[in-house]
C-alpha cells in the first residue's frame, strides 16, 4: 500500500510483515520531546564471509565529479550517491538493493555508505568491535589475543551514561537496550563513573522481554515515597563510619550494588509516554528453535518483530539507543555449516560468492531497510519522521576478506536530527598498497588500500550523538577504542592516528 509518490504509507510500513499490534499507539503518540533536540542510536552488526568489493560497494565512477581532500597523507573522495531502477528493484550496489518502492530516492538520500575503515591488525573472530571493545574477539591472532587483556566499554554505554546525551530522563525506561546474540555490548560495572570491570551486557531476542522491561505494569504506583536505595546507602554510611575495618573492595562491591539499585529503581518509578498492546508472539521462542539459523524467512520474522518495537521505543522516547547483534543470524536457507563451507569457503566458488553476499543483502534489505521504513512512518518532534532525528550504523565483523578487518563496510541510515551529511559514498582508502601475512591470513587478497582508523567511526558517532570532545578524549584514551597495529603497519598508520579523535571527512 503506497501513496501518491510512491512510498510505502504509515499503515502499511507498521503492518509490513510484523508488528500490526503495536499500530494503534504509534499512529497517535504524540509525546513532546521538540525542547530537548533528542537523537537516537540504532547498530547493526551482521557476521561474515567477507562480501567482495565489487557486490558489497558502488561502482567507483559514482565517486567522479565528486569531491576530494588531501587528507591524513590520504586522498580521501566522496560522490552522491545515485540509485538505478531495472523492472521493479532499485540498487545502489548488489548488496544495498531493494524493491524500489522501498529504496527510494528519499532513502537514498539518507543513507551514507563508507569505505576504508580499517582495524589495524588482524582481530579476526569479534563480537563486541564494531562498537569499540577490539577485546571481545576469539584470540585467534597473536595481536587479538593480547588484545583481549584490555577490555573497555562500548560506545552505546557510553552514550547511556552521558548526560549530554541524556539530559532527561523523563520516560526512558531504558537507557539503552541489547537485541539479538550476547556479546556485543559491554559497560563498566560502575558505567556511570566508567570505572570497574567491563562486563558484557546480556541481550535478548524476546520481543515479550523487552515489551515488559519498557511498558510492563511495573511503575511507580505503590511503592514506597522513599526510594529503598537511599535508605539502604544511609544504614551503610552509617557502618563504615562505626567501622574501620570495612576494606576498600567490600566498600567499592556495596557502592556498585547501590549504583545498580538506583537505576533500577529509577526505571521502576519511570511512567512511559505511550501505553501499547503487548506483542501477539514472543519472538524468543522462534529465534531458539533449533532450525532458526537456516531459515531466512523466521529469522526475518523475528527481526521485523524486534523493528516494529524498535519503532514504537523510538517512538515515544522509552529508550533511544538500540544495539542489534546479529552475527550468526545470516539471511540463508542453507542446510549446512555456514561458517566452514560458506565464510572460509567461498573463495573461488561462484555459487558461495553468491550465496555469501546475497545473505548480506537480505539483511540490508529484510531488517536494516524494513527498520528504516518503519521510523520513516512515525512522525518526529521537529516536523520530520524519527528516521530523521535517528543514526542507524549497519556494520559487518570483517571487512571484504573473512577475517581480515581493513575496509570493515559500514552503511548509515537516517539524519541523526541534521547532524550528519547524508546520501553519500565516501572512500577513505590511499593509494599505498599494503600486505602483511601477520594482517592476511587464509584467502586469495595480498594486498588492499590502507584506509583510515575504525576509531574514527567511533569518534564520529558519539559527536554525532551530542558528546563533546572533553567526554570522548583526555590524555589516558586519546582514542574511542584502543589502537594496536599489525607487524609494520605503524608508519602507514601514523596519520591516521593522529586524526582518529576527529570527525570523519564529508560528515
Amino acid at each position: 500500500m503506497t501513496g501518491a509518490d510512491g512510498r510505502f504509507s504509515r499503515r502499511s510500513l507498521l503492518l509490513r510483515g510484523a508488528g500490526a499490534g503495536l499500530l494503534p499507539l504509534v499512529l497517535g503518540m504524540t509525546p513532546d520531546r521538540s525542547e530537548r533536540g533528542m537523537t537516537n542510536l540504532v547498530v547493526f552488526q551482521s557476521g561474515h564471509g567477507g562480501v567482495p568489493p565489487e557486490f558489497m560497494y558502488p561502482d567507483l565512477a559514482m565517486l567522479d565529479g565528486g569531491e576530494s581532500l588531501e587528507y591524513a597523507d590520504r586522498v580521501v573522495r566522496r560522490g552522491a550517491l545515485e540509485r538505478t531502477v531495472v523492472d521493479t528493484r532499485a540498487s545502489v550496489s548488489p548488496v544495498l538493493t531493494a524493491a524500489e518502492n522501498a529504496l527510494t530516492d528519499r532513502l537514498v538520500s539518507r543513507l551514507n555508505i563508507l569505505r576504508g575503515l580499517d582495524v589495524s591488525f588482524l582481530l579476526s573472530h569479534n563480537v563486541g568491535g564494531c562498537l569499540g571493545n577490539f577485546a571481545a574477539n576469539d584470540g585467534l591472532s597473536s595481536d587479538a589475543l593480547k588484545e583481549r587483556g584490555f577490555p573497555n566499554d562500548t560506545i552505546d554505554n557510553r552514550l547511556a551514561w552521558s548526560p549530554s546525551f541524556y539530559n532527561d530522563l523523563k520516560g526512558v525506561r531504558a537507557r539503552s537496550l541489547v537485541l539479538g546474540s550476547p556479546g556485543m555490548s559491554w559497560a563498566f560495572s560502575q558505567p556511570k563513573t566508567r570505572t570497574g570491570v567491563p562486563q558484557r551486557r546480556p541481550s535478548t531476542y524476546s520481543t515479550r522481554r523487552v515489551f515488559d522491561m519498557l511498558f510492563g505494569s511495573d511503575t511507580a504506583s505503590g511503592l514506597p515515597n522513599r526510594w529503598a536505595v537511599d535508605r539502604a546507602r544511609a544504614s551503610f554510611n552509617e557502618l563504615i563510619g562505626k567501622d574501620a575495618w570495612v576494606s576498600k573492595s567490600d566498600r567499592e562491591r556495596f557502592s556498585v550494588h547501590l549504583d545498580q539499585l538506583a537505576e533500577i529503581e529509577r526505571r521502576v518509578r519511570t511512567v512511559p509516554a505511550c501505553n501499547p498492546d503487548a506483542p501477539s508472539v514472543d519472538t524468543g521462542i522462534a529465534a531458539s528453535a533449533a532450525g532458526f539459523r537456516h531459515s531466512a524467512a523466521e529469522m526475518r520474522t523475528v527481526w521485523q518483530e524486534l523493528n516494529a518495537l524498535t519503532a514504537v521505543t523510538l517512538g515515544c522516547g522509552a529508550s533511544r539507543i538500540i544495539t542489534c547483534n546479529a552475527l550468526a543470524d545470516h539471511m540463508h536457507d542453507f542446510s549446512g555449516e555456514w561458517h566452514t563451507e560458506i565464510a572460509h569457503g567461498w573463495t573461488g566458488d561462484p555459487d558461495k560468492v553468491r550465496l555469501n553476499w546475497q545473505a548480506q543483502q537480505l539483511f540490508f534489505e529484510e531488517v536494516v531497510l524494513d527498520l528504516a521504513l518503519r521510523l520513516d512512518a512515525v512522525p518526529g518532534q521537529r516536523g520530520g519522521t524519527v528516521l530523521d532525528e535517528t543514526l542507524i550504523v549497519w556494520a559487518q565483523e570483517c571487512g571484504p576478506v573473512t577475517h581480515m578487518n581493513a575496509s570493515v563496510p559500514v552503511v548509515t541510515l537516517g539524519g541523526a536530527g541534521g547532524r550528519m551529511k547524508t546520501g553519500q559514498y565516501c572512500d577513505y582508502r590511499s593509494k599505498v598498497k599494503l600486505s602483511s601475512t601477520d594482517f592476511l591470513v587464509d584467502d586469495n587478497y595480498s594486498k588492499f588500500d590502507a584506509g583510515l582508523l575504525y576509531n574514527q567511526l567511533l569518534y564520529t558517532i558519539l559527536e554525532t550523538e551530542g558528546l563533546s570532545r572533553d567526554e570522548l578524549v583526555s590524555a589516558s584514551e586519546p582514542t574511542i577504542g584502543r589502537v594496536r597495529y599489525a607487524t609494520g603497519f605503524d608508519d602507514h598508520y601514523r596519520s591516521a592516528y593522529a586524526m582518529a579523535s576527529e570527525r570523519l571527512p564529508f560528515l
